[in-house]
């Protein structure tokens, strides 16, 4: 197995590296700020920034333009000239006219085809819709670039064959994240509930000696071996009771009395 983690990195090979694992990936998805769109708990789980819409001018109100009174000639209202009509000097004029309006006309059969052709509502509208555009298609920049690295760093640090299994390239970084916590992670808390439930077990063995110190009354008894050696050296119980017993209840060795002589008791000749 080859990975590309770097030094240091906790590779995801089985269970037990699931713990370490885990940790520095939700340090990871945290340090993006992309935490909240991973974790199985959040109310925006899997609702990542869509991109935004690009403006288009055709959402936009265009300029009713009148054409001027003459046909074939344009009258230049600052100079009081005439010239031919061309398309240029009719633009200037119009511009000069549209400068001059104090009314706008709105064209609703037409949409504009570029800024210049939009009543003066209609930009101003463009140019705040255009930088909140900014701002939202930054943020969706940013977000959808930190979901890749958080990406990279799952197949860096992630063996083969668990990456193969449960990492599919159809889905998304929160996904890769619940098919190994309902795996993986699973095993890892089965495992662990089975060393308590080992330990414990353990630890329920009746004493064979009373310990010098309760505090290590758990580590005495989770040996079994410590639990052999004293099973062998431990004395009978209640031995010295028994003694006690049996000195009692022993009878009178021969030529002896079972009780003292006293005055009223006849002397036999």
């Amino acid at each position: 197995m080859t990975t590309n983690a770097t030094a240091g990195e906790v590779v995801l090979t089985t269970s037990k590296q699931w713990k370490s694992w885990q940790k520095r990936f939700i340090n990871e998805a945290m340090r993006m700020e992309v935490w909240e769109f991973i974790d199985p708990t959040s109310e925006r789980l899997g609702q990542y920034t869509k991109a935004p819409n690009r403006l288009r001018y055709e959402n936009y109100e265009k300029l009713l333009v009148r054409p001027p009174a003459t046909s074939g000639l344009a009258t230049n209202l600052r100079s009081g000239s005439t010239e031919l009509a061309t398309p240029a000097t009719t633009q200037a004029f119009l511009s000069a006219e549209l400068s001059r309006a104090p009314f706008e006309e709105v064209d609703y059969n037409n949409p504009p085809k570029s800024f210049m052709e939009m009543t003066t509502r209609s930009r101003e509208c463009w140019s705040i819709d255009s930088e909140e555009y900014k701002d939202q298609r930054g943020l969706w920049e940013t977000e959808k670039e930190n979901l890749g690295e958080l990406g990279l760093w799952i197949r860096q640090t992630t063996a083969i064959h668990v990456y193969d299994a449960y990492c599919d390239n159809d889905k998304k970084v929160h996904e890769w994240y619940a098919a190994l916590k309902e795996t993986v992670g699973i095993m890892a808390d089965i495992e662990a509930r089975e060393l308590v439930k080992e330990s414990y077990n353990r630890a329920k063995l009746p004493l064979q000696r009373r310990p010098s110190s309760y505090r290590g009354c758990w580590v005495s008894n989770s040996n079994p071996a410590n639990n052999n050696n004293n099973l062998r050296s431990r004395p009978r119980p209640f031995s010295n009771t028994r003694s006690r017993y049996h000195r009692r209840s022993r009878p009178p060795a021969a030529g002896t009395l079972s009780r003292p002589m006293t005055a009223l008791q006849p002397k036999f000749m």
